[in-house]
């Protein structure tokens, strides 16, 4: 687009094209940054709607129990959630998703801020780690079971 001509002469008539380079510059110009502010907020919101199904599963691992009947929900809870359709394995469907978009971003030469691929790289890994710390929780669980259970026979 620069490189329109000022003028352009149809032999009666002369057209000056400045002012519309101008326009089409500055519309381009705007259009560039319509795009980017929309790929940025829209991965952003997706980022948060993931962060926020991540938090809902992880703090409900996290509660402390007390009693027999709350270990015995969380240990159910813990089965629920690796079951086929479950919420995890839509977790990270969603996450293989956001990371073909990175990609398409990528190929656009849009620049993101760099926290957040730095959020979005912690996010990638979390089924893998997740799925550990889930072990790991599930052990603690059976560990307090039984001796909440030796507990109640004394």
């Amino acid at each position: 687009m620069e490189d329109i001509a000022g003028a352009y002469d149809y032999g009666l008539l002369l057209f000056d094209c400045t002012q519309f380079s101008k326009f089409v510059l500055n519309h381009c110009a705007a259009l560039e940054r319509e795009i980017v502010n929309y790929l940025q907020n829209e991965f952003q919101e997706k980022m948060r709607s993931v962060n926020f199904e991540i938090g809902n599963l992880s703090g409900r691992l996290r509660e402390q129990v007390s009693s027999i009947d709350d270990v015995v929900a969380l240990l159910d809870y813990i089965d629920s959630i690796k079951k086929q359709d479950s919420k995890i394995e839509e977790i990270a469907d969603f996450i293989e998703i956001m990371t073909r978009q990175i990609a398409y971003i990528d190929t656009l030469r849009v620049i993101l801020p760099e926290q957040l691929r730095i959020d979005f790289s912690h996010m990638r890994n979390w089924p893998r780690t997740f799925d550990t710390w889930v072990k790991k929780r599930k052990e603690e669980l059976l560990i307090q079971k039984a001796g909440l259970i030796v507990a109640m026979n004394t």
